[in-house]
């Protein structure tokens, strides 16, 4: 039989290679986490402040590398401005990830131009351009 470590690496044994649901989900919804941060133009260190925790904690749970617990949940969610469901479910636009939960008085026409544009993307496409945007700019 495989063995997983925490980390998603495999241990060689016997067995199908295969990543674990439950780490899956961590990165999905530490993924999600980071896709409304940015989106809010909120940085680790703000998010982290605003739910009691320090920034590499939010860091862990943004690459999945730890479990959101339960009693985070929420708290995360009020400070993202969003139902604590949209982080356990996949978001499609309108359900309250879309650019109408973000103040547009803060926002330039260009970056309007540009939430629209992500949240008219299939989920798919809303990764990858993510993670392009990430590649680009590896601080945020």
């Amino acid at each position: 039989m495989s063995k997983e470590t925490r980390n998603g690496k495999w241990i060689a044994n016997a067995g199908s290679a295969r990543l674990s649901r439950v780490e899956s989900v961590d990165r999905e919804i530490g993924e999600r986490i980071r896709a409304r941060r940015i989106l809010l133009g909120m940085s680790q260190t703000e998010l982290a402040s605003a739910v009691h925790l320090s920034y590499q904690q939010i860091q862990k749970y943004e690459t999945g590398k730890n479990r959101l617990p339960a009693s985070k949940i929420l708290p995360i969610a009020q400070a993202l401005r969003l139902p604590a469901l949209n982080l356990l479910t996949e978001e499609e636009p309108g359900d309250g990830m879309s650019s109408e939960a973000i103040d547009r008085s803060s926002l330039t026409a260009e970056s309007q131009q540009v939430i629209k544009a992500y949240w008219k993307m299939p989920l798919r496409a809303r990764r990858d351009v993510l993670r392009l945007m990430q590649s680009i700019n590896p601080g945020n």
